[in-house]
This record gives C-alpha cells, sequence and structure tokens, in this order.
C-alpha cells in the first residue's frame, strides 16, 4: 500500500515538472515576438515570466 502511494505521488511530482518546463519553453518562444507583459496577460504566471526574462538577459 505504502508503495502505491509512493509510486502515485512520484508520478504527480513528474507530471508538475514536465509541465513547468514545457510552460518554461513556451514563455521563451512567445518572448521572441511578445511583450513580458503581453505574456502575462495571456494567463502565464507573473513570476514565472519575470524568472524567464531575468534568466534571458
Amino acid at each position: 500500500m505504502y508503495m502505491n502511494v509512493f509510486l502515485h505521488d512520484a508520478e504527480k511530482k513528474g507530471k508538475a515538472e514536465g509541465k513547468t518546463e514545457a510552460e518554461k519553453q513556451a514563455i521563451k518562444n512567445m518572448l521572441q515576438r511578445f511583450s513580458p507583459e503581453e505574456i502575462i496577460e495571456l494567463g502565464y504566471d507573473k513570476n514565472l515570466v519575470m524568472e524567464i526574462v531575468e534568466n534571458n538577459k
């Protein structure tokens, strides 16, 4: 039983990390055409967008 809970939690964490990486890549791609403000208006997390902008300077 404990192993099933552990595996389920690990799977959820892996999916969340994959989603975050995909979201980061999408933001990086959008920054080639749009301003950070426009991307945030689309519903992306402001902190994540600004983190990516700062890391790409």
